[in-house]
């Protein structure tokens, strides 16, 4: 879960975080912290988006998500119950993995029906 450092006194003890490193400096936070259920160390993923369009507030490059979805288990089906843009669907596509993407924003469906469309994903 992104942001789950704002809730980690929610959840159970876990060692296995995820760091994304932003290389944005600035106004903006230098990264996002993701809490995780598996056992393992701290890993962590550097990328700047900067440089790909962006169309939801939060959200994250599809390198990241890729990263992220090699580092549990094949499942047979991706869920996403925030799909925002489609990011992880766009994932998972990439990754040859099955998605479902759930999004109560219309505008934000056409932007993952668009962006899951394309040849080229950013």
């Amino acid at each position: 879960m992104w942001g789950g450092n704002y809730f980690a006194d929610l959840f159970p003890a876990s060692r296995g975080w995820l760091y994304w490193d932003k290389k944005m400096g600035g106004d903006f936070s230098d990264g996002e912290l993701a809490y995780t259920s598996i056992d393992m160390v701290l890993r962590s993923f550097s990328y700047c988006n900067k440089e790909h369009g962006k169309v939801h507030p939060t959200q994250k490059p599809v390198p990241l998500m890729r990263w992220c979805l090699g580092l549990v288990p094949e499942a047979a089906t991706v869920l996403d119950p925030f799909m925002g843009s489609g990011t992880t669907l766009v994932a998972a596509k990439l990754e040859g993995r099955q998605a479902v993407g759930i999004e109560v924003n219309e505008a934000y469906c056409e932007a993952a029906a668009n962006r899951l469309s394309q040849g080229t994903l950013f």
